[in-house]
């Protein structure tokens, strides 16, 4: 027993932060600013819908866990995980110079990440149920298979090939969604902070002139996008129902699991104001595109689509314009910290 919480808590410290860009623990007493010099992209309901997840009619009756482990099994070793951050955190217009070596690096990579695009397509995971004292297998690998695909995304902005980008992304988050509704706790808080990870190449892609708007893509996503509940209640069932354990055990395992699903909700709530957020950037753009290129003075000016509440606070997201920039500000979920909360700085490109 013991055993089993020592591993979530490792787990939990070492593994799944590093899913996370490192500004997310830069300082943990701020929120992580993010600075962006939009461009102005109307809502095209003439050109075909991207999509930010594989489309009903393209999945396929097939069980995806099998080439999920296939894709980390096929992973190069002479990647290095240190150089892939690098890339993660780079800023765009630094990156646009790394683009050749990140190239070669997805090459090496592109056997594994094949296998990730074939567990994506998949209607159905059968992952291992939860065994106490046991983590789920290749959790390392499938975050540094994250962090490909989002270099994926990236580089395809960089070279704007936007709808390419777009199907990189929904991989991800096809990955994340079926990882994070896993049979355990670890794997919802896993899966949260890999779809996080995954829509960061959003923010490069609305600086990026020419870029379609998004708004409808992520209005479209499910919500939660990644489940955390599933997985929580999935292992609880698990433990609960298992001979092996004397009701004592069971009380221990529930007090601890307390902050376990605490944790996971917080994940899968920042996940989903960091969604909501990004969509009311698409809207800005749109408002921008159809207004010569000036920002809302405020966010109940863009009247003609509907932007989403923060999610935290069940209101319209904090928003002012200081000159021509506007400050757009995302609460930290129940029970979250500045790290947890997101200050945007946004001016027009011109």
């Amino acid at each position: 027993m013991m055993r089993s919480l020592a591993s979530l808590v490792l787990v939990v410290t070492l593994v799944v932060p590093h899913v996370l860009w490192s500004q997310e623990t830069s300082d943990p007493n701020s929120p992580r600013e993010v600075a962006l010099v939009i461009h102005p992209a109307r809502i095209d309901v003439g050109r075909p819908a991207l999509t930010l997840l594989p489309k009903a009619e393209d999945l396929i009756d097939e069980e995806g866990t099998a080439f999920y482990a296939k894709a980390a099994q096929t992973l190069p070793p002479s990647l290095q995980q240190a150089q892939l951050t690098y890339w993660l955190n780079e800023p765009f217009n630094s990156l646009v110079l790394d683009q050749a070596d990140v190239q070669a690096a997805l090459q090496q990579a592109k056997a594994s990440i094949e296998w990730v695009e074939r567990g994506a397509i998949c209607k159905n995971c059968n992952w291992p149920a939860y065994v106490l004292g046991r983590m789920p297998a290749n959790l390392s690998e499938y975050r540094r298979l994250q962090h490909l695909l989002c270099l994926r995304a990236r580089i395809e902005i960089v070279q704007s090939q936007f709808d390419k980008a777009a199907r990189t992304i929904g991989i991800g988050l096809a990955m994340s969604k079926h990882f994070g509704e896993g049979p355990t706790a670890v794997q919802g808080m896993t899966g949260a902070a890999m779809a996080t990870l995954l829509l960061r190449p959003v923010d490069d892609w609305v600086q990026v002139r020419g870029s379609p708007n998004l708004y409808s893509a992520l209005h479209a996503l499910p919500r939660p996008v990644v489940d955390v509940n599933v997985g929580i209640s999935a292992e609880m069932k698990t433990v609960e129902a298992s001979p092996k354990y004397n009701a004592m055990v069971k009380w221990v395992y529930r007090r601890q699991m307390q902050s376990t699903l605490a944790l996971g909700l917080r994940w899968m709530e920042r996940l989903e104001g960091f969604v909501a957020a990004l969509e009311c950037i698409e809207g800005l753009r749109h408002f921008a595109a159809c207004h010569d290129g000036r920002l809302p003075a405020q966010l109940g000016d863009v009247m003609d689509i509907e932007l989403p509440n923060d999610p935290a606070t069940g209101k319209s997201f904090a928003y002012h314009l200081e000159g021509t920039r506007a400050i757009l500000e995302v609460a930290p979920p129940k029970d979250g910290g500045p790290r947890d909360s997101v200050r945007y700085e946004i001016t027009v490109a011109p």
